[in-house]
Order: C-alpha cells, then sequence, then structure tokens
C-alpha cells in the first residue's frame, strides 16, 4: 500500500484485502461489446478489493462524499473554485470567534471534545 492508503486506513479504520482479479474492457458509453467478442478491444486486469470499516466510519465517509457533491453543484457556475467556499467559511467563522468571546469559548469546548473522542480511536 502507498502512503494515501495508508493515511486512510488509518482515517477510517479499514482493513483493505485484494480479493481478485478482474478483466475490464475499456470502451466508450455508446459502444456495445458482447461477451466474447473477438475483435480488438484493449482491456486490464484490475485488482477488486475488499474494504473492511466500521459502519460509523462507513457513513461518516459517505457524508462527507455527500456534502462535497453538494457543495459543488451549489457553486459550480460560480467562478471560485468549491474550495474557496469552505476558505470564505473558515475565515468569517473565525472573525465571529474572534470578536463574540461566548463563541469562542464555545469553540474551545468544541475542539477539546473532538481531541477527547479522536484520542479513543488512535
Amino acid at each position: 500500500m502507498n502512503k494515501q492508503e495508508l493515511v486512510f486506513c488509518k482515517k477510517y479504520q479499514a482493513k483493505v484485502n485484494v480479493t481478485s482479479q478482474r478483466i475490464y474492457r475499456h470502451t466508450t458509453e455508446s459502444q456495445y461489446i458482447p461477451d466474447g467478442y473477438p475483435g480488438d478491444v484493449m482491456s486490464t486486469t484490475v485488482n477488486i478489493v475488499q474494504i473492511e470499516m466500521p459502519e460509523d466510519r462507513y457513513r461518516a465517509m459517505m457524508e462527507k462524499e455527500r456534502m462535497l457533491e453538494q457543495m459543488f453543484k451549489q457553486h459550480s457556475t460560480a467562478n471560485k473554485h468549491p474550495i474557496d467556499y469552505f476558505w470564505d467559511d473558515f475565515l468569517n467563522e473565525s472573525i465571529v470567534r474572534e470578536q463574540v468571546p461566548s463563541v469562542k469559548i464555545a469553540y474551545d469546548k468544541y475542539k477539546n471534545l473532538l481531541e477527547l473522542v479522536r484520542g479513543n480511536y488512535d
């Protein structure tokens, strides 16, 4: 496994196993090639993997994917890259935290709580 895969596995407490191999044909969507077609078709053998992870980690990963898709759809017609909206939100929230002491206190408690929870999963 490469470094990125190891980070993924640690983050989601996942275990990845290569279970088999399959022939993958490179075709376009409009092109239909029946099984057993003797013509010249580009194909590649790919590994099939099985990923085992706790259900709560799987649900968190799916929620993150849904959120990113939703954000991209909302801002895909704008001139800004979707990540810029995250950055704008981060800056706006940090300004609020600096200007409103009670928000800063609540945010600090939230960060401490997250650290405690994350400590249980390491």
